[in-house]
């Protein structure tokens, strides 16, 4: 009777000591090791901070194709349209860089599996017929004036990208064309300048 009672009691404690093993072993499935949490929270920020910069560099590269796009067509039309030789050659130089700059865009953008404009704005269609409607003697003042803003704007975008873009083809292409904008810039001022003094000569 003893040899039966002390035998189910080992059976108790082995059928307790079983349960008690199962449910720290659920309990350590359920939950988390502390070092398994980290790195589960450490992927979700880096996935999230990965997809923020996409998200800027997309912004970035659209913008830049769009004043790619309008400067080239805007360049043509001063060849075409101006009375000045000076103008004349502010707006070659404008195509031939933005074209230049706009074969670099698409690469970077197709590295990157980036969608960006082919065709020009709303903004810049209405930009080019305003331009293109100007008397010959008011076109000059006009085209520098705009070659200014623009240039202008197309240099803030390219010195965010160097302060806020991780991606180092876009930081390499912003760094080379930078000073060929600034240039620019300097070019379409004086532009502005001597196309003022010969409109308030006439």
């Amino acid at each position: 009777m003893k040899a039966i009672i002390y035998l189910n009691s080992t059976l108790w404690f082995s059928v307790v000591g079983c349960l008690i093993m199962f449910d720290f072993i659920s309990c350590n499935n359920r939950y988390p090791r502390p070092d398994e949490s980290f790195s589960n929270i450490y992927q979700a920020k880096e996935t999230a901070l990965d997809h923020i910069a996409l998200e800027n560099d997309k912004e970035f590269l659209v913008n830049v194709a769009e004043i790619d796009l309008e400067e080239i067509k805007l360049g043509q039309l001063a060849q075409h349209h101006s009375q000045q030789y000076e103008v004349r050659v502010l707006g070659k130089m404008m195509e031939v860089l933005h074209y230049k700059s706009l074969i670099n865009i698409k690469a970077i953008a197709k590295k990157k599996s980036i969608s960006i404009p082919t065709a020009l704005s709303n903004r810049a269609i209405d930009t080019y017929s305003k331009l293109n409607k100007q008397s010959k003697s008011d076109f000059d003042f006009a085209f520098c004036n705009i070659m200014v803003l623009s240039n202008k704007d197309a240099i803030d975008s390219l010195e965010k990208i160097l302060v806020e873009s991780n991606d180092l083809d876009m930081i390499q292409w912003a760094t080379l064309m930078l000073p060929a904008l600034r240039s620019n810039l300097n070019q379409a001022i004086a532009c502005k300048r001597n196309a003022r003094s010969s409109s308030l000569r006439y």
